[in-house]
């Protein structure tokens, strides 16, 4: 398969869902556990850069020494983009979004819920959940 010319980050970010579909069952658990934590950084030429946070470097030094992972990335990936790319993991030096510094609520600062509150429309509200199955409770 030839190398993909003029590739952006933006044509890969357009496959980039269906790519990790694509390789879920490839990579197996521990693997695609590993490998959701990257996400697209950007191209250099046919080398399409992968970053992990800099928080997560147990992970990038575990995805680079196991070579399959790219291999199995690049190859699903140049099949949905029809041609050959390569895949390279780096570290992001880019701060983690969900890193927060507010305090958890002390004990006496929770409200008790009321007793009528049904537990799923709780989920579904304010998590944006979805109650899958009622679990009959004795």
């Amino acid at each position: 398969m030839p190398l993909v010319e003029g590739l952006t980050i933006e044509q890969f970010e357009t496959v980039w869902p269906a790519l990790v579909g694509a390789v879920r069952d490839e990579l197996g658990p521990r693997r695609l556990a590993m490998f959701r934590e990257a996400s697209p950084g950007h191209v250099e030429g046919s080398t399409v850069v992968l970053v992990l946070p800099e928080h997560l470097g147990f992970h990038l030094a575990q995805i680079n020494s196991d070579p399959h992972i790219a291999g199995i990335v690049a190859a699903r990936a140049s099949e949905l983009l029809g041609g050959s790319v390569q895949i390279v993991f780096r570290s992001s030096a880019v701060a983690p979004a969900d890193a927060s510094d507010q305090r958890v609520p002390d004990k006496d600062q929770l409200v008790e819920a009321p007793a009528d509150a049904d537990p799923g429309a709780l989920v579904e509200g304010l998590l944006g959940g979805q109650v899958i199955e009622d679990i009959p409770r004795d």
